[in-house]
């Protein structure tokens, strides 16, 4: 107890702690840090183009052959096709990736996003109190599930798009004519 206890104050200490860098400093490295992993993105895309790994489905039959090599990973390539075109798409897009690796540069939206989720998990939690002593096949508890489900996965969604919908949005480009075409 007293090891856990010590553990959790540590913790705390380390993180609520003054930092030697202010905030701007910390933002500014962040950015610096996923500049260099654009350019070095764009830098490999373009070996690529140049060695034409994009021309004539090239890339698509490499991906299906470094991925088939997992037995797990390989099985589900199997019976569902789409995700390595979609993989395919999401590497010939000029905007899906490296919009994705903006994700983490608000420190302060990123934190606010995981702060809506965890209350969304302990609204799902206490809602899912309120029906729990009802008959499993009973129609009120049935209607309750689904209505938790139903209203869980919007609020989830919602908060994606709310917080990172430029981000995502060239993903869901991709993945809308992949997928929905």
């Amino acid at each position: 107890m007293h090891k856990t206890m010590a553990i959790i104050s540590m913790a705390f200490f380390l993180y609520f702690s003054p930092s030697v860098y202010s905030q701007e400093e910390k933002v500014n490295k962040h950015n610096k840090q996923i500049n260099a992993l654009m350019e070095r993105y764009n830098q490999e895309i373009q070996k690529m183009k140049d060695a034409g790994v994009f021309e004539g489905g090239q890339l698509k039959e490499q991906l299906k052959a470094g991925l088939s090599r997992r037995p797990m990973v390989g099985k589900l390539i199997e019976r569902f096709p789409k995700i390595i075109d979609f993989m395919t798409e999401m590497f010939e897009d000029k905007n899906a990736i490296p919009n994705l690796l903006t994700l983490s540069s608000d420190k302060k939206r990123l934190w606010n996003f995981i702060y809506i989720q965890i209350f969304i998990f302990i609204f799902s939690f206490l809602w899912r109190l309120t029906y729990r002593k009802k008959s499993f096949f009973s129609f009120d508890y049935l209607f309750n599930a689904m209505a938790r489900l139903v209203v869980v996965m919007f609020l989830r969604v919602y908060s994606i798009y709310y917080f990172f919908g430029d981000e995502v949005r060239p993903t869901y480009e991709v993945f809308k004519r992949v997928f929905f075409s």
